[in-house]
């Protein structure tokens, strides 16, 4: 009896939050099973100290930081890329992975980089999903200044030291720094976005000659992909928290920045961007989170929504795009959306009560951004 319950908890702690969830809606509440699977959710939950921080918080001038989702091979050769073509930054640079899908099949390795990849920190987080979390890096950066990447991005050789050196002769800078995007064919292919709507995005790929000279100055920039961004951590206005999803970002965070400071394409700065996804996308992907980021964006920066909203309508049918605005405006107009997250705690287990948190969240208005916990355990 004692090996059958020390294999049952085993098996029960291997498995993922939505297995857990399942078993809890098809056991008698008051079985040891359900005890024991309660046990492993409330562990599991954000608000407790994370139990897979790897590595040491240690203060260096530059941290390199991504965010991940399920993308080991990115993350692995994006490292690795940097600490064999740009060695002579190592001593002044720490790596900060930020696993977007900690209970994932990558997550495991992800942590493992720690055991030999010197300055590098392993963070795990699911409070929330998507391109925004990104914020989450410069709030755990050691460094004086941050560089946000992709986790499947290249440096060209130098660029990394020039990188730092320019800082260092800006260290009170409140600009945001970006560089020209290199094709597969390694030849410039875009230094900046053109603020245009295409594809259901706000800017389109454009090159300005002046970033194919290596050698040349900065120069200002209206908005460009997020695929490598820096600036100082202290000047990082910040993404607003309630995002979620893919993008909606790019020109967003650029506009932030210029009401501080400048936008600036650095031309020494050439990476390269992996976008061929053979095995598909890891993360979903919908017109619903773009729809309500763009919304979310455009009311707080004081602007006028009509052209996110004309777009859709044009991009996805009127219909559906009405349908979808609707329902971000309705939040937006919520007396719940100042919150920045809101919790709906069931405390005496009844799925009806769960039903009913469900279904006052959508009453009121943000049930986008309410997540559910398990009960508290009764010992």
């Amino acid at each position: 009896m004692m090996n059958s319950t020390k294999s049952e908890k085993g098996s029960l702690a291997s498995l993922d939050l939505k297995s857990l969830l399942s078993i809890l809606r098809e056991v008698d509440p008051a079985s040891a099973l359900a005890r024991r699977t309660r046990e492993l959710l409330t562990a599991s939950l954000e608000n407790q100290p994370p139990q897979k921080i790897k590595g040491t918080k240690e203060r260096k001038f530059l941290t390199i930081g991504t965010a991940t989702a399920n993308d080991y091979d990115g993350v692995y050769f994006t490292i690795q890329s940097i600490r064999l073509h740009h060695p002579e930054i190592l001593d002044e640079v720490e790596f900060l992975v930020l696993d977007n899908a900690p209970t994932g099949p990558c997550a495991e390795a992800l942590q493992d980089l720690a055991n030999w990849c010197k300055n590098y920190r392993y963070i795990p987080y699911r409070s929330a999903q998507g391109t925004a979390v990104r914020d989450l890096l410069f709030r755990e950066a050691a460094g004086e200044f941050v560089l946000c990447i992709d986790s499947h991005v290249v440096f060209v050789p130098g660029s990394l030291a020039r990188f730092i050196e320019y800082c260092k002769h800006n260290r009170t800078t409140n600009d945001l720094l970006q560089g020209p995007l290199l094709s597969d064919a390694l030849e410039a292919l875009a230094t900046h976005f053109s603020p245009k709507w295409s594809h259901g995005m706000y800017g389109v790929w454009a090159l300005d000659e002046r970033g194919k000279d290596a050698s040349g100055p900065p120069f200002e920039i209206e908005m460009q992909g997020l695929g490598v961004f820096g600036c100082r951590r202290e000047a990082w206005p910040g993404f607003n928290p309630r995002l979620a999803g893919f993008g909606g970002e790019e020109g967003y965070i650029h506009e932030k920045i210029r009401r501080g400071g400048r936008t600036l394409c650095l031309p020494f700065l050439g990476w390269m961007h992996r976008f061929q996804r053979p095995m598909g996308t890891r993360y979903n992907v919908s017109w619903e989170d773009r729809i309500r980021n763009y919304l979310l964006i455009y009311d707080e920066l004081g602007l006028d929504p009509t052209p996110v909203m004309s777009h859709f309508e044009e991009f996805i049918g009127s219909e559906p795009a009405r349908a979808l605005v609707a329902e971000a405006k309705a939040e937006i107009a919520g007396p719940f959306h100042c919150f920045d997250a809101i919790y709906c705690i069931n405390l005496d287990r009844r799925r009806i009560a769960g039903r009913r948190c469900a279904n006052a969240s959508q009453s009121w208005e943000f049930s986008a951004r309410c997540a559910g916990s398990p009960p508290p355990i009764r010992r």
